[in-house]
């Protein structure tokens, strides 16, 4: 059997993921899911920056969807906005293999539509990039709303077919896969992953040739990672973290939230994702400076209250921010603004339960 080199890919539901430990398992690269319509997977960026900072080679992808078209718009016009939004998302990255558009979902419309504009997508993305993105499909589908056209052979292929076999079943016209999705039954806290399952990949080949395709040198063998000792944690660090960690519990709350809101155009709901992405940079920033900071003994409430008047100020710069964008509407300026609000209430709420410890 040729050689297969293992791998896994991800979306919102494995959240925060330990690529550490992917690594460990046997992980060599990832598949993220960057986008889908016209907004960002939450789980996104800080996904992306752990699996690069992890050394795991990285792939991105689009869920192309139909099921949430606007009315006003056909399917291939829906189609060609979505390839703009994620050439915009996609085209400062450092990916390891060409970006992938995820065609499995007809949204009930009929393949006569959806072919083409499948087709306008993957043709306005080359447009736009020079690059043949991966078709990733699975038979079934491939069936129903692909075609035998030759066509699609000049891009790279992703299949899915959940198998014991030791290779996929191909649709016409395709006689190779580059990758392949071959269980989504994966261990999810063994892949380091939040969820109890992750979907695990094979790319056809060693691990030399994966390494080639990304165009990187292949490391050195190193030892397993060892996580390193921490250090000792004072008890105002400890406040302070803890404190933190609540912040971060707001964030991941308020993603799901979002994630559950109807807005056809996306850009409401992509403005709201942006808030929480600024947030989460200030997470980490305000975690690294906690962790290095020297201690000082100070009462916990005057800790407590020290950390909310650092998060009052974070609010209260980025409204003079958001109140100097440009937005004709308005619309996208109130929804930033209501993310403000609601974590202006989060930092009163917790001022008050502070001041009565």
């Amino acid at each position: 059997m040729t050689e297969r080199t293992l791998g896994m890919d991800i979306s919102k539901y494995q959240k925060r993921v330990d690529f550490n430990k992917a690594k460990v398992a046997g992980a060599y690269f990832v598949f993220i899911k960057a986008s889908q319509c016209l907004y960002l997977d939450p789980y996104f960026v800080v996904n992306w920056e752990n699996a690069n900072n992890a050394g795991v080679l990285r792939g991105v992808y689009h869920y192309l969807d139909f099921k949430n078209k606007p009315s006003n718009k056909s399917a291939n016009q829906w189609a060609i906005d979505q390839a703009v939004f994620y050439w915009g998302v996609v085209k400062n990255l450092k990916y390891s293999f060409p970006p992938v558009c995820d065609f499995e979902d007809s949204g009930g419309l009929s393949a006569g539509t959806v072919r083409p504009a499948f087709k306008n997508f993957l043709d306005s993305f080359y447009s736009l990039s020079g690059i043949r993105c991966t078709i990733y499909s699975s038979p079934s589908f491939w069936t129903s709303f692909g075609s035998i056209d030759q066509y699609w052979l000049q891009y790279p292929l992703w299949w899915a077919h959940y198998t014991n076999r030791s290779n996929p079943t191909l649709s016409k016209p395709f006689t190779n896969w580059n990758f392949w999705q071959y269980t989504s039954k994966g261990d999810g806290p063994k892949y380091g992953c939040e969820s109890p399952y992750v979907d695990l990949d094979y790319f056809n080949g060693s691990v030399s040739q994966l390494y080639q395709l990304a165009k990187v040198p292949l490391p050195t063998p190193a030892p397993i990672p060892v996580p390193p000792t921490p250090a000792p944690v004072t008890p105002e660090k400890a406040i302070r973290l803890d404190d933190l960690g609540k912040v971060q519990n707001y964030d991941d709350n308020r993603r799901v939230e979002i994630g559950l809101l109807m807005d056809p155009s996306g850009t409401i709901k992509a403005a709201r994702i942006n808030e929480m992405d600024r947030l989460q940079v200030y997470i980490t920033i305000r975690k690294a400076e906690i962790t290095t900071a020297s201690a000082l003994l100070t009462p916990i409430k005057a800790i407590r209250l020290d950390d909310l008047d650092k998060m009052q100020k974070y609010v209260d710069n980025r409204r003079v921010e958001i109140g100097s964008l440009a937005d004709s509407s308005d619309v996208i300026k109130a929804a930033r603004i209501n993310e403000m609000d609601r974590l202006q209430l989060y930092v009163t709420v917790h001022r008050a339960e502070i001041n009565t410890i």
